[in-house]
């Protein structure tokens, strides 16, 4: 009796069930592994590394590196769309979408290095012989410049580690003026004994910054432009530590003075509170803080100085 019962369909049908399920659940395992989209058979996931594929490699853009503050402020675009990987004496386009991602296909690196830095059109105004020599910050910003900002060149060293991704940073530090009331700053002017701004340059080999030149003040001027939230964004050298002497200056033309020391890492951002207390013996203020002089107004010609010089 005991055989008979495993001569059943019933038997027969619960065994069948069973290496169905186990087939179902070893499928996954031995199929493609999941990563970047892409058209070419060369795409790999950061967990694998980088396949190549006729000697070019494929990368996805990445700016998970970069603080939320860079792109909040309007600083920075949250895309890569129209810009170009530049890795040696290379440039590449950047191709995809926001919905599918980003990405750059480069040629294969014998060394298996990839020093990659992010740049457009207008990239080489901020910049000497290359992206990493020379980068100009401005010490004075108003709408126009500020606007122009997002084409200061961005960053990677790539590692092993990273996979399929380039993940750029920032080669500056950000300071954020937020006041309580800040819809009515107009200007901000910040003064140090150490450096603010001016030029540096990236040593790769080292991963270090070196400035080149340097300006202890840094004036922003929002006469002309509001920006996208209240806060006053203040670009500064990469991994500036310094006391700071801080003069806002309202539509009422008036003035507070603060004074406060930070410490900001290149790459990275700090938001510095402030309370906006004018003086009442501070009958009226109208510092330079809100003037941007340049062109030739006898002439017939407005500008702005300094724009993408130090």
């Amino acid at each position: 009796m005991m055989a008979d019962s495993h001569n059943r369909p019933g038997s027969f049908l619960r065994v069948l069930s069973f290496a169905a399920a186990l087939l179902f659940l070893l499928l996954p395992s031995c199929s493609r592994p999941s990563g970047i989209a892409g058209e070419s058979g060369n795409d790999s996931s950061p967990e694998q590394g980088l396949v190549a594929e006729d000697g070019k490699v494929r990368f996805r853009i990445s700016f998970d590196k970069i603080p939320d503050e860079f792109f909040n402020c309007g600083l920075l675009p949250r895309t890569p769309e129209g810009k170009s990987v530049r890795i040696g004496s290379r440039e590449y386009p950047v191709t995809g979408d926001p919905e599918n991602g980003f990405y750059v296909q480069v040629e294969e690196s014998p060394f298996n290095s990839y020093s990659a830095s992010l740049t457009d059109g207008e990239s080489s105004l901020w910049y000497g012989t290359s992206p990493y020599n020379d980068i100009r910050l401005p010490g004075t910003i108003n709408g126009s410049v500020f606007s122009s900002c997002s084409s200061i060149p961005l960053f990677c060293e790539w590692k092993e580690s990273d996979g399929a991704v380039l993940k750029f940073t920032a080669p500056y530090s950000l300071l954020i003026l937020k006041e309580t009331d800040a819809r009515d700053m107009v200007s901000a002017s910040i003064t140090s004994e150490s450096p603010l701004t001016g030029s540096f340059s990236y040593i790769r080999s080292q991963d270090k910054y070196e400035v080149k030149s340097a300006r202890r003040k840094v004036t922003v001027n929002r006469t002309d432009w509001r920006g996208n939230t209240p806060e006053i964004p203040v670009l500064l050298l990469p991994g500036t530590e310094a006391d700071l002497d801080i003069r806002l200056c309202d539509t009422s033309s008036k003035m507070s003075e603060h004074k406060t020391k930070i410490s900001i890492s290149p790459g990275e951002a700090f938001t510095l509170n402030l309370t906006h207390n004018p003086s009442e013996d501070l009958v009226f203020f109208e510092g330079f803080d809100r003037c941007v002089w340049g062109g030739d107004p006898m002439g017939g010609q407005t500008g702005s100085f300094p724009l993408r010089t130090v």
